[in-house]
């Protein structure tokens, strides 16, 4: 007996893709009808192709919307965007506005003030108060230096103060304020006349006050700009003698010479200072010689009897001194000193004399 035919294994199922015989009509696999399955293909194609173009409509459907909202969403960013700067360019146009305004406004009110300033000093300047005109037309130069002619008005003030300073007994008040015009205009000579006159006027103050050293100072500022002056130089001795006086009175016998010999440098037969001289080199000379400084003395009358060469008071006074300054030595037993005191007194005075 015969074996049967075994049909090669050809027929793939669409489903599953399982191989089976070319001659059946079953899926041994899955178990679908071949036949029917392969017949329902073209529909099911068609179906899924219907059905994906379905699904790429409803895909392109809902990407078109997502796309025009977010075109909407990117409109209305931009509107408000639009809006916001609109708003900011608003906003920093008013401030612009209101900056150049209040800019505007505070320069009205510099330049009223700058005129109100103004107007007060030359109101103060032609009632003649010189403290308040020098305030205001300072300060409004300090402010706006180039103010019409507020330097001029300034300055003008300033002479008027120092002067009105003199006259009321500050001169000090006016030295400093010329001081301070000199110290920028070194050559401004209505400013040297007025310091000079402040100068002579402290003076005469200091002179009434019995300061004389401080009215020698004064004066000699005086002359120092101005070394001839008359009035200056007379005041100056007159300050030194009663400053001599003073000295005497205290018993600064040195002192004294010495302001007595700066008078008689520039009047040398001024008899007052000559007497006050010959009286102050006496009782230094004494003073020198009750302290047994006797060299001193003797040095002290030999200068007055240079300028007083035939007075006896002082011929007498020094042939004393020598006789005490002999004795002293003898006493202390000092015989080198007594020889040459012996010769200096009869060199100065010789025997036959």
């Amino acid at each position: 007996m015969s074996e049967p035919a075994i049909a090669p294994l050809t027929r793939a199922c669409p489903n599953c893709g399982a191989h089976n015989y070319s001659n059946a009509t079953v899926c041994e696999s899955c178990g679908i009808h071949l036949d029917a399955f392969e017949s329902a293909q073209p529909q099911f194609q068609k179906q899924k192709q219907e059905t994906v173009s379905e699904q790429r409509k409803r895909l392109q459907a809902s990407t078109n919307e997502q796309v025009r909202q977010e075109t909407r969403a990117g409109m209305r960013r931009l509107w408000i965007q639009i809006i916001l700067a609109f708003g900011i360019a608003l906003a920093v146009l008013a401030l612009i506005a209101g900056f150049a305004a209040w800019n505007s406004y505070q320069q009205q009110l510099r330049r009223e003030r700058l005129a109100a300033t103004y107007e007060r000093g030359k109101l103060c300047l032609a009632r003649k108060n010189f403290t308040c005109a020098r305030e205001e037309f300072g300060a409004l130069r300090q402010e706006e230096p180039k103010y019409l002619d507020v330097n001029a008005l300034w300055m003008q003030a300033r002479y008027g103060y120092a002067e009105q300073q003199i006259t009321l007994g500050q001169p000090q008040n006016a030295i400093q304020e010329m001081n301070a015009i000199l110290q920028g205009i070194p050559n401004d000579t209505r400013a040297i006349e007025i310091l000079r006159q402040a100068r002579y006027r402290q003076a005469e103050l200091y002179m009434q006050q019995n300061q004389w050293e401080q009215a020698i100072l004064e004066l000699q500022k005086i002359l120092f700009l101005a070394p001839n002056e008359a009035r200056a130089n007379k005041l100056l001795d007159q300050a030194r003698y009663s400053l001599a006086l003073q000295y005497t009175s205290q018993g600064k016998w040195e002192q004294a010479i010495g302001e007595l010999q700066k008078i008689l440098m520039t009047a040398p037969n001024d008899a007052n200072a000559l007497a006050l001289l010959k009286q102050a080199q006496v009782s230094l000379a004494t003073q020198f010689a009750q302290q047994s400084k006797f060299q001193n003395a003797v040095n002290i009358l030999e200068n007055a009897l240079a300028r007083f060469p035939d007075d006896p008071q002082l011929i007498a006074l020094l042939k004393n001194i020598y006789d005490q300054w002999y004795n002293d030595a003898i006493s202390r037993g000092d015989w080198f000193t007594a020889l040459s005191v012996s010769t200096q007194r009869n060199f100065r005075f010789p025997v036959n004399k």
